[in-house]
């Protein structure tokens, strides 16, 4: 009996453990001054703080599709100084429910956090100027969420199939919004946009129950 509790207390221990910097893969940019954080293993599991230098130099960017499949991963927080999240970057990561983001972002790739289903928490920092394509389809733990005042696009459903999503306020600096951007959101009732937004693509009916224009 005491050889099979030995036997599975590492194994326990191991599932525990919170993700490290061990499970990242860094590839330096092209003039090798800096570094971008581009894959992870998809067996990291917790929390995970992504470092703001590696060997010396500063962590600028995660590459397009880098964490995808790490549905064990359950909160990220990126560094202060990484400028922008690449396509597909936390794509299925469906454990996840809060990530930090710095003020120094200022993109959000498409399909960046597609289909992360227990994502509730999540703010959108005021250095963000454009929020791609299908960026957070498929969220549909999140419920309410502010765009800030820098954004000027939102792409085409960017938060398709967000169904309990009830609440989105879209600022006055705001100048183009794609199609289908609240498609299927079915508990959305209500919708603030600024009267400086210049274009609103095609929004099915069932997407929003109201919207006030100001």
């Amino acid at each position: 009996m005491k050889f099979k509790t030995l036997l599975i207390l590492p194994l326990l221990v191991a599932t525990l453990q919170a993700a490290s910097v061990e499970d990242l893969t860094f590839t330096l940019n092209g003039d090798g001054t800096e570094y971008s954080v581009t894959d992870c293993d998809e067996s990291a599991s917790g929390s995970l703080d992504i470092p703001s230098t590696y060997n010396g130099l500063d962590v600028t960017s995660i590459g397009g599709w880098a964490f995808q499949h790490c549905s064990s991963l359950t909160s990220i927080t990126i560094p202060d100084g990484l400028t922008s999240i690449d396509a597909g970057t936390f794509n299925d990561c469906s454990s996840l429910t809060s990530i930090t983001i710095p003020d120094s972002v200022t993109s959000i790739g498409d399909y960046a956090f597609y289909d992360c289903s227990n994502l509730n928490n999540v703010t959108i920092p005021d250095g963000v100027t454009s929020i791609g394509k299908n960026a957070f389809q498929s969220c549909s733990g999140l419920t309410s969420i502010t765009i800030p005042n820098s954004v000027t696009s939102i792409g085409n459903a960017a938060f398709f199939n967000c169904t309990i999503l009830s609440s989105i306020t879209i600022p006055n600096r705001e100048t183009s919004m794609g199609d289908y951007v609240f498609g299927n959101c079915s508990n959305l009732n209500s919708v603030t946009i600024g009267d400086s937004v210049t274009s609103i693509g095609i929004q099915p009916s069932n997407s929003n129950k109201g919207i006030a224009i100001f």
